[in-house]
């Protein structure tokens, strides 16, 4: 897929409450469809994405924030011709834990 994925503070940072993943996406990039169990928020800071969870799609442009409930098929692809970058805001913490192509600065 070529996505860069970094944490910025883990559980262990935040007592286990949440942890912060800094996304770096090329274009045609993202993650397939999936599910987990925690809630997930992207904030877009770069670029476009196309969004597709329960209740449809949704385009997202920089500035925007969405929320996927925890549980709810999701995935997003980067409609720009740039990188996007985004923000993912997992909670609980342990994402982070689970998945072997996250870095740490």
């Amino acid at each position: 897929m070529g996505d860069t994925y970094t944490v910025l503070l883990s559980g262990n940072d935040t007592n286990g409450r949440y942890c912060l993943i800094d996304m770096h996406i090329p274009p045609g990039g993202g993650p397939p469809p999936h599910r987990h169990d925690f809630e997930e928020s992207f904030t877009l800071l770069v670029g476009e994405i196309e969004a597709t969870f329960p209740g449809g799609e949704v385009d997202g442009a920089a500035g925007e924030t969405l929320s996927i409930p925890a549980n709810a098929p999701h995935s997003f692809t980067n409609a720009s011709k740039e990188i996007a970058r985004l923000l993912c805001l997992c909670a609980p913490a342990g994402q982070e834990e689970s998945s072997p192509k996250l870095a740490y600065p």
